[in-house]
């Protein structure tokens, strides 16, 4: 006797009884479907999901750090079940996902996505216009906490640096500046100055190269120090306003002063060193003033008091706006950040139902570590920008970048030739430890070891032995 097949509602009913969280994506890039574990997860109703639009977009901008601070809101969980651009490509994808509990624990999940629809869905762009076909289905998997910081698999280096985004926005690890993103001890040192200034109200000194970042950091710093939304951020810009212009201003706010006006927030003196000096003084009587409660920041392309030593600058107000400086170093001298920024600039264009990358091609990355990048940050995120919208397929190519990363414009000879190329063994370094954390979860077990890395036991033990995890035996095993 031949048994009945399963109608539709069956099917659902099913899903929706499955204790694993699942969710389905039509080809708009919205939620068309999940289960109540699903639902559960957020603390929300089934038919509250339905709709979101996902987003390939785990940068740390503003939006994704308002996010974090609301991890039921809809852009959030768009970001947390957005399946990688690539899923189509490669038909099941595997991800580690970070997710917010109640009190700030951040768990970690398995997140499978499974592509059942590829025509909808190509060169990283839903179409909008379909009529709402299923082209995506994912479920969740918790990890146990001794794997929360396993990858699922061997990934691509931008999943990579994805994962590394999505756990630092819903761990809240990072501010709204971009810029301090990164490994290097450099972005370490300035995640450090920046928390510290934040716990004080202290005058902070921003001092690096034009294009740097030093107006986020400080825009990150006034968020910080004054969450509430009527906190003032004042901003004169000392190297593109006349004298007269700012002399008005800071009158005004000695007027705003004498009256008991209180102006709680920050001033930011963009690009102080050019303030003419008649000014100074000026300023030195605003800040002399506690009534108006705003405390200075500057951003500046030199130390105050190497200006102050040349005659430059007022000695007194030099050490007043300087109480602590935090120094921004130029790119070129932290490389290593360079991926991370690059990924995290990149995702924050991808669009909710539109156009969606997944990252850079390795010899892309390969062209942005070695460039110079004499714009510093500004010109990182405007190259990204570029190949964003340059970019034909799902990854940008060499060819999505701009001109100067292309031909090596702006390179100095002497580093083209003496500084090689690193991300190769960036990649075997993460491959590495990915190896050793499943080989120690596994205790030893390679075939357990090859299931938790979704490769087969004779391509795992080739590959501990080619990077000296393992000493060559007579082992060997049936093919891939």
């Amino acid at each position: 006797m031949t048994r009945s097949p399963i109608k539709p509602m069956q099917l659902r009913r099913l899903f929706d009884e499955l204790p694993e969280p699942c969710f389905a994506v039509d080809d708009r890039g919205r939620i068309a479907w999940c289960n109540r574990a699903c639902a559960d997860l957020f603390g929300l109703a089934p038919d509250a999901l339905v709709g979101i639009a996902c987003r390939y977009d785990a940068s740390g901008s503003a939006s994704v750090v308002e996010q974090a601070n609301s991890p039921r809101s809809p852009e959030a969980i768009g970001v947390l079940l957005c399946p990688p651009p690539d899923v189509p490509e490669q038909g099941v994808v595997v991800r580690r996902l970070p997710l917010a509990r109640p009190g700030g624990e951040v768990a970690a999940c398995r997140a499978t996505f499974l592509a059942l629809g590829r025509s909808a869905w190509s060169a990283g762009r839903w179409e909008s216009q379909a009529a709402g076909e299923i082209v995506v289905f994912g479920w969740l998997t918790a990890l146990p906490t001794a794997a929360a910081d396993e990858s699922a698999t061997l990934i691509p280096l931008a999943a990579v640096l994805h994962d590394q985004l999505l756990q630092l926005r819903t761990a809240r690890a990072v501010s709204q500046a971009a810029i301090e993103l990164g490994p290097s001890r450099w972005a370490a040192r300035l995640r450090a100055q920046l928390a510290a200034a934040a716990r004080c109200e202290a005058p902070v000194a921003f001092v690096g190269p034009e294009g740097s970042g030093r107006t986020q950091l400080a825009a990150a710093l006034h968020a910080a120090r004054f969450p509430t939304v009527d906190a003032q951020r004042l901003t004169i810009d000392c190297a593109r306003m006349p004298a007269e212009q700012i002399r008005a201003a800071l009158a005004q706010l000695i007027t705003a002063g004498r009256r008991g006006r209180s102006l709680r927030g920050t001033l930011l003196l963009a690009d102080v060193e050019h303030l003419p000096a008649e000014i100074q003084a000026e300023l030195e009587h605003v800040l002399d003033d506690e009534r108006l409660g705003l405390c200075p920041v500057v951003t500046s392309a030199k130390a105050l008091e190497e200006l102050a030593d040349s005659g430059q600058f007022r000695a007194a107000l030099a050490m007043t706006l300087a109480t602590l400086s935090i120094v921004v170093v130029p790119l070129s001298r932290r490389r290593e950040d360079i991926p991370l920024l690059a990924q995290q600039a990149l995702e924050a264009r991808n669009e909710p139902g539109g156009k969606q990358l997944a990252g850079l091609v390795p010899a892309a990355m390969e062209r942005l570590i070695a460039y110079d990048w004499p714009g510093q940050w500004r010109e990182l995120d405007a190259a990204m920008a570029h190949a964003h919208d340059q970019a034909a397929g799902t990854w940008v190519q060499p060819g999505d970048l701009p001109e100067q990363l292309r031909t090596g414009a702006a390179q100095p000879k002497s580093m083209r030739q003496e500084q090689p190329l690193a991300l190769d063994a960036f990649l075997v370094e993460v491959e590495t430890e990915l190896l050793r954390r499943a080989m120690a979860r596994a205790k030893g077990n390679k075939a357990k070891a090859a299931r938790l890395l979704g490769m087969t036991r004779p391509r795992l033990y080739r590959r501990l032995v080619q990077l000296g995890l393992e000493s060559p035996s007579d082992e060997s095993g049936p093919g891939e």
